[in-house]
């Protein structure tokens, strides 16, 4: 988050940033801060544990793109498609929090 920024900026910046993504009609629908998955240790040895706003967001361009600095690939697929071992560790259980969102309505607390 940059100085400046709300929560659903930087939501905004990081999809065009990373993905050349613009979109629409984004919720926020959780807030993620748990200890494990939020855990980052840095090459220096730096710890840090990050809260993470959990966002769901329609795409409007079509000519998206990875920035293949912290994004290699972007590509469609159904819930049950999804394949743990080929998405990113810590941010996997975003799936299933916007499926619990979507199911109950409830804004997720993790």
């Amino acid at each position: 988050m940059e100085v400046g920024e709300s929560l659903l900026d930087v939501v905004h910046r990081e999809a065009w940033e990373e993905a050349r993504a613009k979109l629409r009609d984004t919720t926020a629908f959780g807030l993620s801060s748990d200890p494990i998955s939020e855990r980052h240790t840095y090459p220096n040895g730096d710890i840090v544990q990050n809260i993470s706003l959990l966002a769901h967001g329609y795409l409007v361009n079509a000519d998206y793109a990875p920035d293949f600095s912290e994004v290699s690939e972007i590509r469609f697929a159904r819930f049950d498609e999804i394949c743990r071992k080929e998405f990113v560790q810590t941010e996997y259980p975003t799936f299933f929090h916007w499926k619990a969102y979507r199911d109950t309505g409830v804004f997720q607390f993790v």
